[in-house]
Formats: C-alpha cells, structure tokens, sequence
C-alpha cells in the first residue's frame, strides 16, 4: 500500500484522547459507516467524536444520516472536519468538503457546509448527562458481544 511507504500502519485500538477540555474519540476513513466503532469510543468515555475526513458521498442526505446516525447512537457530539471549496468552485461528483458540528441529538449545530474557513462553537461537556450511560453502555455492550 501507498500509506504504508511513507510510515503509516495499520491500526489495531480504537483509543480515547484525555485532553484539558475532554476526552476525544477519533473516527477515519470508513469508521463513520458502522456504529460499532462509535459504541466502542462511546463505551470507552469519549465525550467527542472527532471525524477528519475527506469523503465522497451519494449527496447531502447521504452525509447527514450519517453523521446524525453517530451522535444518535451514542450521545456524544460528533465533529467532522473536511476541506472546503472557493465559493463556486464545488461541483456534483466532488468530494463532499463538509465541516460540521453535530450535537447528541442528532442535530446540526453549526455548519460551514463546503466553505473554507474555521468552525467553532461552544459546549458544556460538563452538562453530559452520565447517569443514563449505564443504560446506554449495557445495550452497547449486550450488542457488541453479539457481534463479536
């Protein structure tokens, strides 16, 4: 492979960032496409889902199912991160180039859609609410377990 010529190898952990504003999980490539791999950042305490991608996809619709899907399915913020396109320059068969901040909901909270530029928003990770994660962390695990 190409990746691995200039040093990259291959994985074999899904690890979780303690960093000094909260615990970050990091999803790539095709780990946005499968819910387990979320699950298991989720179960093991991530407070944030970060997602730097470049992604082609079938379309808008396609994109936020998606990314709506993760945060849905664990209860954690997702953060996708992509490049943007000039104004006007975007054009169907392109990759996506779409930078946004997902909440536990499933809700767009902020959207730089295909623009170049910075995104940032606010949020309170101390407002996460814990006490249905044993619920959450139960059917999760009950799931994987199934899986595996």
């Amino acid at each position: 492979m190409p990746e691995q010529g200039i040093g990259m190898q291959a994985g074999n952990d899904l690890p979780v960032y303690d960093l000094d504003f909260g615990k970050v999980g990091i999803m790539t490539c095709m780990d946005i496409e499968y819910p387990e791999v979320a699950q298991i950042l989720m179960l093991k305490r991530a407070e944030i889902l970060l997602f730097p991608h470049v992604q082609s996809s079938w379309g808008e619709v396609d994109w936020e199912i998606r990314y709506r899907a993760r945060a849905v399915d664990t209860g954690l913020y997702v953060v996708s991160a992509c490049y943007g396109y000039p104004e006007g320059e975007w054009m169907p068969g392109m990759m996506i180039g779409r930078s946004s901040i997902v909440g536990r909901d499933g809700l767009i909270l902020a959207d730089i859609g295909r623009s170049i530029g910075v995104l940032t928003l606010d949020v309170d990770l101390d407002k996460l609410d814990f006490k249905s994660w044993p619920v959450r962390i139960m059917i999760c695990s009950i799931c994987l377990q199934l899986l595996l």
